[in-house]
């Protein structure tokens, strides 16, 4: 190959190249967000139940009192 091939080659695959690259850190940064949107759920969620049965105890012993 000459030297004129190979250049033309090589400015032909460095756009793609620099657009695999962006798509690869694209979906990096997703897959990122979406893990901490999930975990972020899943901690508000246990936060919810928690008050969910502490509500639940502290109406039951409120009842329990009335009724003795």
């Amino acid at each position: 190959m000459s030297t004129g091939v190979v250049s033309t080659l090589i400015m032909g695959l460095l756009p793609l190249f620099g657009a695999g690259l962006g798509a690869s850190a694209t979906l990096m940064v997703q897959r990122s967000s979406a893990r901490a949107a999930k975990l972020e759920f899943r901690a508000e969620s246990r936060l919810a139940r928690r008050e969910e049965v502490n509500s639940a105890i502290i109406d039951y012993f409120e009842t329990t009192q009335r009724l003795h």
